[in-house]
């Protein structure tokens, strides 16, 4: 085949003196860029090459000329018949053959190929690629990099200030050559921030910048004294004419490389390729050649730089495999990132980090309060947010996760929703919200009105969340309802609507049996009053079982001159029932008091056609023993005391869970309750009973690990098989808050 092509070299095409330098351009040009190709690509390349070689001698390598060059269809039909991929052949000689043109679409029939006259856009980029620095390849992958950034679709520096959207970094990215350049907005934001490095960082420098920086992650292609520098393999480079000698070099190396290519074609200016068209192209009568060739070339030099560019992302993305962060005393990473071209970054590193637990799914009031409880030392009585927040950036804990600020204000506004804590603003306290009539108690949300309140005074006081303090309710109660009781209209009363839809008069309310439980899980509201009602009662201080006690009610009404019906509905017997009079009017009455307990009599005053006043007066019975329920935070304060039996304890959440398995291991009792399992996917509830600990011990184990699912409940009782003294279980206890218990206590006459 070759002595056939030099045949019709030397006889049909070239005169005899310049033969021979046609035979050296044919080996410089063609021959030699073919050797690498495998067998089967250099012979029906060569063949493919020789064929178009000659007629591009016909046709002086000019594009003035194009009907002297072949078409696909003609080289498919030289080569015919043949087995051989010839458009996946010429396809080849494209990419190794750098002064080999195609005009028109390379994959259809009517393309023409020749060799060009004019020096290639290849030797030309060569010749500018020697004057590339080190330095400025680092700079264009910087700004590679902030192309990535914003996800922008082709070569060009994206608008100022546009920034890809990201749920937790929040568009908090920066790209640098060294940790020098970080700006404070990236250092000192609120929300989780990505600094990605354009060059080689060591080890101590990436340690120091992110220590103490749970809310700071970084991406670099080499850390020095950390990772080993991956290598290019003989694959990785096949069919990259640039990186030909790079087999063995490191993966960077190979990026450096093809960013010096790609600064040298980027060079190349509408002038340089006139100087360049101008050298072989000279002259008035050329200039429409001219003109055609530059647009040529134009086209070579925006194709090199999109091949160019194709393999640099290739390379960004095999370099920036890891996302580095600190933990527990020394950077960590985790492996697997996969960036792409024209895709955002950030969307990426943050999806990625999600996967692989560092971000989570969600960040619950429930998360708030365990991250307190095991990092902060556990006090959960008063809570500043700022502190917490301050925490959680700079934390050096493995099991923090990294949250934006908007996800940990929700965590904190869904805590408050609770009514579990009043709110502390500078000296304004801001608790349960007080409706305007009974209608809108039983149709508002309280917890929304009362994260409405709570942004409401932030915006006025022109403070933010970081100035919130939160207090556990029951230890401002007695404070905050004085407060409430105090600033009462005295056209008004305030009333409690409770879960059971009944209504009540706060002021018999607080003189019942368990007024803070009440009032927290009721509603209160203002009713207006027509007549003030005022009702004074007599009745001892102690009243015992199994007698009788004489008692006095004076009724006052104000304003009101008809006659008014004071009726008793009474848990005791009482007599007489009803009285009737005008006011002042006093009511003598007789209470029998049967046995100890906790009662309630309802005093209803009526009159004329809209008098109607209601009052509940709670009388304790005593006896030798009594009975109740109280909070944990109650017990707390009797657990030295050598009286009080213990019949029952009840749990609501896991960390109270605990307490019990741990009682139950030294005692003789039964376990009973429910876990559940809510999810969107669906629900699943496990209900128990056991005389065993660790029957209950081993079910809460996979219940707790499945919070990351749903929302997962517990509710818990212990009872006692024997009565159990008070001062002997507290040992067990270490966190009395979230129990409640039943006690026996005895009572001294």
């Amino acid at each position: 085949e070759y002595k056939a092509f030099q045949l019709i070299l030397s006889s049909n095409v070239a005169e005899p003196k310049k033969l021979s330098e046609l035979k050296a351009e044919f080996g410089e040009i063609v021959a030699r860029p073919l050797r690498d190709l495998r067998d089967e690509d250099k012979n029906l390349g060569f063949k493919l090459s020789a064929i178009i070689w000659l007629h591009s001698l016909v046709g002086l390598g000019l594009p003035m000329n194009m009907g002297d060059y072949p078409t696909t269809a003609d080289l498919i039909y030289f080569n015919s018949p043949t087995e051989l991929d010839i458009r996946g052949t010429l396809g080849i000689l494209r990419s190794v053959l750098p002064q080999l043109i195609v005009h028109g679409d390379p994959e259809g029939e009517r393309a023409r190929w020749f060799f060009t006259s004019i020096p290639s856009v290849e030797e030309l980029i060569e010749i500018l690629h020697r004057d590339v620095t080190d330095g400025m390849a680092k700079d264009k992958l910087k700004e590679f990099l902030e192309w990535g950034v914003s996800g922008k679709k082709g070569k060009g520096k994206p608008p100022k200030g546009f920034k890809a959207r990201s749920e937790v970094f929040k568009g908090n990215v920066e790209v640098v050559r060294s940790s020098r350049d970080i700006t404070s907005e990236i250092l000192n934001s609120i929300n989780p921030a990505l600094v990605i490095f354009a060059d080689k960082i060591a080890k101590e420098d990436l340690e120091e910048l992110l220590r103490g920086k749970n809310n700071l992650v970084a991406l670099a292609p080499i850390v020095e004294g950390l990772n080993d520098e991956e290598k290019l393999s003989p694959e990785d480079i096949k069919g990259i004419r640039e990186l030909a000698v790079f087999s063995g070099k490191s993966v960077w190396d190979g990026l450096s490389e093809m960013l010096r290519y790609f600064i040298a074609a980027d060079s190349i200016s509408e002038e340089n390729l006139k100087a360049f068209v101008g050298e072989k192209v000279a002259g008035e009568e050329y200039e429409a050649l001219a003109k055609d060739m530059i647009s040529l070339l134009r086209s070579k030099v925006d194709s090199k730089k999109e091949y160019y560019y194709r393999h640099i992302w290739n390379l960004i993305n095999r370099n920036y495999r890891r996302v580095y962060y600190h933990r527990l005393g020394e950077l960590r990473s985790v492996y697997g990132l996969s960036l792409e071209s024209d895709v955002p970054i950030l969307p990426i590193v943050e999806e990625f980090l999600r996967e692989k637990g560092l971000i989570p799914p969600e960040f619950t009031k429930d998360d708030f309060v365990s991250m307190i409880r095991d990092y902060l030392g556990g006090d959960l009585g008063k809570i500043n947010v700022g502190h917490v927040w301050g925490f959680i950036r700079t934390t050096d804990k493995a099991n923090v996760p990294i949250m934006s600020y908007e996800m940990f204000i929700n965590a904190v506004k869904e805590l408050i929703k609770n009514l579990d804590y009043v709110i502390k603003l500078r000296g304004v306290t801001i608790w349960k919200p007080i409706f305007e009539n009974l209608n809108q108690a039983k149709r508002e949300v309280e917890g929304e009105i009362l994260l409405k309140n709570v942004n409401e005074h932030l915006k006025r006081l022109k403070l933010g969340w970081n100035d919130v303090e939160l207090i556990y309710w029951e230890k401002v109660f007695d404070d905050w309802i004085k407060g409430i009781m105090n600033s009462i209209p005295r056209d008004r009363t305030l009333k409690l609507l409770d879960a059971g839809g009944n209504v009540f008069d706060v002021g018999d309310v607080l003189a019942g049996f368990d007024p803070k439980n009440t009032i927290k899980v009721g509603k209160l509201f203002y009713e207006k009053r027509k007549y003030i009602v005022e009702i004074e009662p007599e009745i001892p201080e102690e009243l015992w079982e199994d007698r009788k006690y004489e008692g006095k009610l004076t009724v006052k009404v104000e304003n009101f001159s008809d006659m008014i019906k004071v009726k008793f509905k009474s848990e005791l017997k009482v007599e007489p029932e009803e009285f009737e009079g005008y006011s002042p009017l006093e009511c003598a009455f007789t209470i029998h008091t049967e046995r100890a307990g906790n009662y309630r009599i309802t005093v209803e005053v009526s009159g004329g056609e809209d008098l109607r006043e209601k009052r509940v007066l709670s009388i304790p019975v005593l006896g030798e023993w009594k009975i109740s329920e109280v909070t944990g935070d109650e017990v707390e304060k009797l657990k030295d005391r050598q009286d009080i039996k213990v019949l029952l304890i009840e749990a609501s959440n896991f960390n109270s869970a605990r307490e019990l398995i741990r009682i139950a291991k030294t005692k003789d009792c039964q376990i009973s309750g429910k876990a559940h399992l809510s999810s969107e996917k669906g629900n699943v509830s496990v209900n128990f009973s056991s005389g065993d600990p660790r029957v209950i011990e081993i079910l809460m184990t996979p219940f707790n690990a499945l919070r990351s699912l749903g929302e997962v409940g517990v509710g818990i009782k212990l009872q006692f098989k024997d009565e159990t003294n008070l001062k002997e279980i507290s040992k067990f206890i270490s966190d009395f808050s979230n129990l409640k218990f039943r006690i026996k206590e005895k009572i001294v006459r």
